[in-house]
């Protein structure tokens, strides 16, 4: 983290068993657990990064904001992992090897429309931006990434979706309630 909270882009550096990065060693994992109790734990999270030096950290932060999480690195194994283990939330880089983010995100939402799309990129550009919020992704975070705006913008997006929900819901029981067919009547017309 640098000296606003924000994770750096790679900064090389690996555990002394060579897979994690060095991030764990310098404490990180302490500021993590603070929020632990901050959210649901069986909201999973997809963080689809192809740098491992920010899925780890990003892992990290989430869990200790008591979320499940799975990273992928690309976007075949993102779709994978969002088709198998259904994620509430995506966090989605718009650059990958393998494709557009963008494009997945239009995946994700046919799949699965009440889905939290949010997309990440360290090269904004206002066309992306404007792409993925039209396209019902529900924020549009840029790198370094400050790790309380973006566990403020998860908490939301899951409020939100939360409260579509809720409202869909209410809405097919009134419907239901309060349809023509409740109709109750003694004459001909309203029998027929």
């Amino acid at each position: 983290l640098d000296a606003e909270g924000a994770i750096p882009l790679y900064d090389g550096g690996h555990s002394k068993d060579g897979r994690a990065p060095a991030y764990k060693h310098r404490g990180l994992e302490k500021r993590f657990d603070r929020d632990r109790n901050a959210a649901m734990p069986k909201n999973k999270v997809l963080v689809v990064d192809d740098e491992p030096a920010l899925r780890y950290p990003l892992g990290e932060a989430l869990k200790g904001w008591g979320y499940a999480h799975l990273e992928a690195g690309t976007i075949a194994k993102a779709l994978e992992f969002f088709e198998s283990e259904h994620p509430l939330v995506v966090l989605q880089d718009i650059h990958l090897p393998d494709g557009s983010g963008l494009d997945a995100r239009r995946e994700y939402k046919s799949r699965q429309p009440q889905s939290v799309i949010i997309m990440m990129t360290g090269n904004v550009l206002v066309d992306d931006t404007l792409s993925a919020l039209r396209g019902g992704a529900y924020d549009f975070i840029s790198k370094p990434i400050h790790l309380r705006e973006l566990q403020v913008t998860i908490r939301n997006g899951i409020e939100v979706g939360t409260l579509r929900r809720e409202v869909r819901t209410l809405r097919s029981e009134q419907a239901r309630q309060f349809g023509f067919d409740q109709i109750i009547g003694a004459s001909g017309a309203i029998r027929a």
